[in-house]
C-alpha cells in the first residue's frame, strides 16, 4: 500500500528515530537459539520510537505502558511484531500510563493526551495495550476508553484498532483489574474492536519471563507476548 506523508513524519516534536529493523532483526535471529533472559533497561520517553521511515511498509502506531516501551536491544513485542510484519512502527508507549493514568510532570501522557500524535503518522494499523496502570479508576476508565475509540473511529476512518486488555504479571489479578479489564472489553464491543483479553489467558503466569522486580516481563517475557499478539492478529487478518 502506498500512502503520502510517511516521510514528513517528524513533524511530530521531541520524536526519536531508530534504525528499528535492523536491531530487530539481530534480536530477533538470536531468539531462535537463545532464551536469554537478562533484563535490559531504558529510561521511559514520552516521544514515540519509529524505525526507518518508507513509502513500503504499513504503518503500526502503539498505545501502551511500560510493557511495551522500546529498549536499546529492539526485543519488546512492538519491535518484534513490526519485524514480523515488515510494518513501519511508530511506538508511543510510556511507562506508568493508561486510559486514565499519567505523569504530566514527567511528560507521560495517558493514551487519549496522544491522539494527535497517532492520526500524525496516518497508521493503518492501531493496537492499544494496557489498562493495568488504571486500576484506581474503574469508573474513568469506562469514559476515557470510549472516548479514546471514538476519536480513532473519527479520525483515522480505514485504520484497523486493536484492543488489548490489560496484561498483568503471574499474580491473580485484583477486583478492580478484572472490573476495568471487563470496562475496556466493554466499550471495545460499542465500537466493534476486537478485543484480545490478555488478563483471561494469563500470559505472564511463569514467574521466570518476569525481571527480579516481579512485575516486568524479560525479553523472554517480550517474546511470549509477541507470539501471542501475532497468533490474534493473524486470526483478525493482520
Amino acid at each position: 500500500m502506498t500512502k503520502p506523508n510517511k516521510r514528513t513524519v517528524a513533524v511530530i516534536g521531541a520524536m526519536v528515530f531508530t534504525v528499528v529493523a535492523v536491531i530487530v532483526g539481530f534480536a530477533y535471529e538470536q531468539s531462535r537459539d537463545s532464551r536469554a533472559t537478562a533484563s535490559v533497561s531504558q529510561p521511559d520517553s514520552s516521544a514515540p520510537a519509529l524505525n526507518a521511515p518508507t513509502d513500503d511498509f504499513d504503518t503500526v502506531a502503539i498505545l501502551g505502558d511500560s510493557y511495551s516501551i522500546p529498549n536499546t536491544t529492539g526485543d519488546h513485542w512492538p519491535a518484534l511484531l513490526a519485524f514480523d510484519r515488515r510494518w513501519y512502527l511508530a511506538d508511543f508507549a510510556s511507562g506508568g500510563t493508561g486510559y486514565v493514568q499519567g505523569n504530566e510532570e514527567k511528560g507521560k501522557l495517558p493514551f487519549g493526551a496522544k491522539i494527535d500524535q497517532v492520526v500524525a503518522v496516518n497508521p493503518e494499523v492501531v493496537i492499544i495495550a494496557g489498562g493495568r496502570n488504571d486500576v484506581s479508576y474503574p469508573l474513568e476508565v469506562r469514559d476515557a476508553t470510549r472516548e479514546l475509540y471514538a476519536q480513532l473511529r473519527d479520525r483515522l476512518p480505514h485504520a484497523k484498532v486493536v484492543v488489548i486488555g490489560p496484561i498483568m504479571d503471574n499474580r491473580p489479578p485484583s477486583e478492580t483489574a478484572v472490573n476495568v479489564n471487563d470496562r475496556i472489553r466493554s466499550a471495545a464491543e460499542q465500537y466493534k474492536l476486537p478485543f484480545i483479553d490478555a488478563l483471561a489467558e494469563n500470559w505472564l503466569s511463569d514467574p521466570t519471563l518476569l525481571k527480579e522486580d516481579g512485575m516486568h516481563p524479560t525479553p523472554a517475557g517480550q517474546r511470549l507476548m509477541f507470539e501471542k499478539i501475532s497468533e490474534h492478529l493473524h486470526s483478525l487478518g493482520l
